[in-house]
């Protein structure tokens, strides 16, 4: 244990220009030392206190911050670590209260969704360790994608990320293609086009539609409120069990959901039934129901955590999205 402290002490207190890309510092400490111990974030809150040195306060919490969408705390631990970061991100710093409440809602993110920690790719490392504290389209709410790109792209009423990422697909022959939705691309492959497009390099990936299929998947998942609000869960399923196909259309109107929602789910419902024609079905073997499988819990999530009530509500999920998607919109 002596030695994964080592590693991550030196990584916070070197100076080195090139110690997170040449030396491979922040990679060692991620990939080996961290996952070594579930005393990191403790130590590491510990080495936040007091820090003289406005260069190891900075990257103690850049390993923090990425520790805490990485690596979920033990039960036991939660509780404190929650209550750490609520205390800084009233810090005087500005850069401690930003990392403080980015730290936080990483963290919220993992727990609130029970996922599993894992080392991610090198990639991801990078570009998390050189834009620790950059503003992200992913794990945010749809108000915050489109203030980030109202300077920008001011005359888009959608997240551009939702535009590039479906005429990725488009382009990359996605309505050819058996699987498209279902199946995985390698988590590399995701990863790096996800880095990119989190620093506005909106590149088309190599060719292989199944990427930026499973970054869109993805960037719908993480959004902090879904495109289906958590207050509406319990109608949608209920208009899904009863086969209410006019219910679920008011549900995503703009008198039920805001107007921004109410854009971003026309949008994306009018692009997934470009797959729903019988010669794309036939090329991509995904009907309309595996399709509303696929996207349903990424544009609804229940707010039950119980794992039984989820499950049972499943095919409820798929039910409402298979009458929006059969609805002329």
């Amino acid at each position: 244990r002596a030695w994964c402290f080592d590693m991550r002490d030196g990584f916070i207190v070197t100076r080195r220009v090139d110690a997170v890309y040449a030396d491979g510092g922040a990679r060692r400490v991620v990939r080996r030392a961290w996952p070594a111990t579930v005393q990191g974030n403790c130590q590491l809150i510990k080495q936040t206190t007091k820090c003289p040195s406005e260069h190891a306060l900075r990257r103690a919490w850049q390993l923090l911050c990425f520790s805490c969408s990485t690596f979920p705390p033990s039960k036991l631990f939660e509780e404190w670590l929650f209550k750490a970061l609520d205390d800084r991100r009233k810090s005087h710093l500005m850069m401690e209260a930003q990392a403080a409440g980015l730290a936080h809602r990483e963290l919220t993110f993992m727990t609130e969704r029970h996922i599993p920690g894992r080392v991610p790719a090198t990639d991801t490392i990078l570009y998390h360790m050189a834009n620790p504290f950059a503003p992200s389209v992913f794990r945010n709410t749809l108000e915050h994608v489109m203030a980030m790109q109202a300077q920008s792209q001011p005359d888009i009423e959608v997240p551009y990320v939702l535009i590039f990422l479906t005429a990725a697909i488009t382009q990359l022959n996605g309505h050819k293609l058996e699987g498209i939705f279902r199946v995985a691309a390698l988590d590399e492959k995701v990863n790096l086009l996800r880095s990119s497009v989190d620093t506005d390099r909106y590149e088309a990936p190599e060719r292989n539609a199944h990427i930026p299929a499973c970054l869109l998947k993805q960037w719908l998942r993480e959004l902090d409120e879904p495109l289906v609000p958590h207050a509406l869960y319990d109608e949608c399923v209920a208009a899904g069990d009863a086969s209410d196909a006019a219910a679920a259309l008011r549900l995503v109107s703009a008198e039920r959901v805001s107007a921004l929602n109410a854009r971003v789910l026309h949008f994306l419902l009018k692009y997934i039934q470009t797959f729903c024609a019988p010669d794309v079905q036939q090329a991509t073997k995904m009907t309309t129901r595996n399709l509303a499988v696929v996207f349903a819990p990424c544009i609804m999530r229940s707010p039950n955590r119980d794992e039984t009530a989820v499950m049972t509500n499943t095919e409820n999920e798929a039910n409402f999205l298979v009458m929006l998607l059969d609805a002329r919109l």
